[in-house]
C-alpha cells in the first residue's frame, strides 16, 4: 500500500484516494477513475466543477467575479444565477475582497463544495 502511494506521489498527473482496503487512482487529465466508487466520482465531479468555474476567469485576473460566476451557474443549469453567484460568494470569500481566488485552494475549495451541494448535472455539460 506504501509503495502505490509513493507511486501516485511521484506521479504530478495521477492522486491517489483511499477507501478502506482499496485505492483508486485517478487521472487528473482525463477524468477517468478505476475502480469507480461514491468517492473517486465525487472527487471528478469536484474537479469538472473547478474545472467550469475557472473558464470563466474570462479577464484571466486569476479570480471570479460575482458576475463571472453568474455566468458560470447558469451554464451550470440555475434558474436563480445571480442569487447562486451572491450566496457562492458569502460562501467561498475568505478573505473578504467579494471575489473568489482561482489561486487560494480554501476558497475554491469552498466554492466547489457550495456548487456540489447543489447537485448540477455536468456529465452532459460543455466539458
Amino acid at each position: 500500500m506504501n509503495e502505490a502511494r509513493s507511486i501516485a506521489a511521484s506521479s504530478p498527473k495521477l492522486s491517489s484516494v483511499s477507501s478502506g482496503p482499496h485505492i483508486y487512482f485517478m487521472d487528473k487529465s482525463r477524468f477517468r477513475c478505476k475502480n469507480v466508487d461514491k468517492g473517486c466520482q465525487r472527487i471528478a465531479y469536484d474537479i469538472k466543477l473547478k474545472q467550469i468555474f475557472s473558464r470563466y476567469d474570462v479577464n484571466k485576473d486569476g479570480r471570479l467575479s460575482k458576475e463571472e460566476l453568474k455566468n458560470a451557474f447558469s451554464e451550470l443549469g440555475s434558474h436563480v444565477p445571480m442569487f447562486r453567484a451572491f450566496l457562492a460568494l458569502h460562501h467561498a470569500d475568505k478573505n473578504g475582497d467579494r471575489f473568489i481566488d482561482i489561486d487560494q485552494e480554501e476558497e475554491m475549495r469552498a466554492l466547489v463544495q457550495y456548487a456540489a451541494q447543489l447537485g448540477y448535472d455536468i456529465e452532459g455539460g460543455k466539458l
